[in-house]
């Protein structure tokens, strides 16, 4: 599959992604490449997205501290997800609102220190394994979790914390 690179070097650069992006018109990889500037670099999701593939933000240290906003809508990912924070500033999935689905047939991985909103697992592969690079890489949900098929692998250091304390912010989904 291909590879669409959202970048900016040096300056405050702000893009916005419109357009129908799901179904047959579904991105493959999705890389976000922004340094970190505190009035903007930030790429805004304005539909939603069927991402097939690999899904990053902050590709290297060059490249931390950008933003990617998926502001109320819903992000479909059926690769690795993979948001830089090997020393500060760290990247960003901004997730207010939104629905991050996991949807992949073969192994993902996903690698975030930030919250995410609701989170709906749809993985038919071997599953999802939070991420062990020596930092914490909690799922941290606010929303609800959906399980409607596949499985969250965790480890001793690695969990799931959804912090929605609503007896239905897990649920078993569409099973």
């Amino acid at each position: 599959g291909s590879t669409l690179v959202l970048q900016s070097d040096s300056i405050v650069q702000n893009q916005y992604m419109t357009g129908s992006m799901t179904g047959s018109n579904r991105l493959w990889n999705v890389v976000i490449n922004k340094p970190s500037n505190a009035n903007g670099n930030t790429v805004f999701l304005n539909n939603d997205l069927d991402n097939a593939g690999d899904f990053t933000v902050g590709s290297s240290a060059n490249y931390a501290g950008g933003v990617f906003s998926a502001l109320n809508r819903v992000h479909r990912v059926g690769g690795n997800f993979s948001v830089y924070y090997a020393a500060t500033p760290y990247a960003t999935y901004s997730a207010t609102g939104s629905t991050l689905e996991f949807n992949g047939a073969i192994s993902q991985n996903y690698f975030n220190r930030g919250a995410l909103n609701n989170v709906v697992m749809n993985h038919t592969g071997p599953g999802l394994t939070l991420g062990n690079s020596g930092a914490t890489d909690w799922m941290l949900v606010t929303g609800n979790l959906t399980l409607n098929q596949g499985k969250i692998i965790t480890s001793a250091s690695n969990r799931v914390n959804v912090l929605n304390s609503a007896p239905t912010a897990v649920n078993q989904g569409a099973v």
